[in-house]
């Protein structure tokens, strides 16, 4: 059976089917369409690509250079870094509040305003969608870091800053419970930037905090997908020997993170880099 085919105005209908929310210029889609061969599920799945990386960065805007995500174009893939790719690519659905500076930027815009902190006030500052805002208001108040301060009739609920952490923002879940990922990647990266090389079991013994063999083992694995990582000695299970490795890209001080889609997000530079390559 044919692969089905699209032209422009047909994959301007496939991004309002396949992916609402995103806004694209018509010499981006134009550029998916030809990288896709015109072929509609390799346009769907460029879309989706497109739309992942707006999520991540919030927007992309021509000053900001290329964009690093990847393009199937039926034969294999390449990365989109392509002169005629200078247009926005935006993402009117809500900013991830884990991507970039997500819980960063609302923690800073609450820290302002301690003694009366709103809803729409936080909201307008960050550009967040005001569910994602009421979501880390109220996991605040879960940790304790916030009180809830009862309306007058007919006003909104506000909060009041009672635990300041300083600079860096708590990351907490919903029930007040503390996000221990973020930790847990910062030992293993502060590792990797102290040794010469290593290996995984290296970077447990050097963190100052119990981390498992596995979560040490798939962070080596994506970062040397993402190329962070070089390989000095490679594996050999029938001599028991484990890969040892060397840092080839410290970025900066913040550890990358493994994202959803399977890629790693670098808070030092804000690039992203696939992370789907095995060891």
């Amino acid at each position: 059976m044919a692969a089905q085919s699209a032209d422009l105005r047909e994959a301007g209908v496939l991004v309002g089917l396949k992916c609402p929310g995103l806004t694209i210029a018509e010499e981006v889609l134009q550029h998916i369409l030809e990288v896709s061969r015109a072929v509609a599920r390799l346009v769907v799945s460029n879309l989706n690509k497109a739309k992942d990386y707006a999520r991540v960065d919030g927007e992309w805007d021509r000053r900001d250079g290329y964009s690093p995500y990847r393009l199937a174009d039926g034969a294999g893939s390449r990365t989109a870094e392509d002169p005629r790719i200078t247009a926005p690519v935006k993402s009117m659905g809500r900013r991830p509040a884990d991507a970039g500076d997500g819980r960063q930027a609302m923690w800073l815009s609450l820290k302002k305003v301690p003694n009366r902190i709103t809803v729409a006030a936080i909201a307008k500052q960050t550009r967040f969608n005001r569910s994602t805002v009421l979501r880390y208001l109220k996991a605040l108040t879960e940790a304790g870091h916030l009180e809830y301060l009862e309306p007058p009739p007919g006003r909104p609920g506000a909060w009041k800053l009672i635990s300041d952490m300083g600079h860096h923002a708590p990351r907490v879940r919903a029930d007040g419970s503390k996000v221990t990922l973020g930790e847990v990647v910062g030992q293993l990266w502060l590792a990797m930037c102290g040794l010469n090389d290593f290996d995984f079991r290296d970077l447990i013994q050097n963190a100052s905090i119990e981390i498992p063999e596995s979560t040490a083992k798939d962070y080596c694995k994506r970062l040397l997908a993402a190329g962070y990582l070089r390989v000095r000695t490679k594996a050999d299970p029938a001599r028991g020997r484990i890969a040892r490795y060397r840092l080839i890209r410290p970025s900066g001080p913040k550890a990358p993170r493994m994202q959803r889609v399977r890629q790693v997000y670098d808070p030092n530079t804000g690039a992203i880099y696939p992370a789907e390559a095995g060891l």
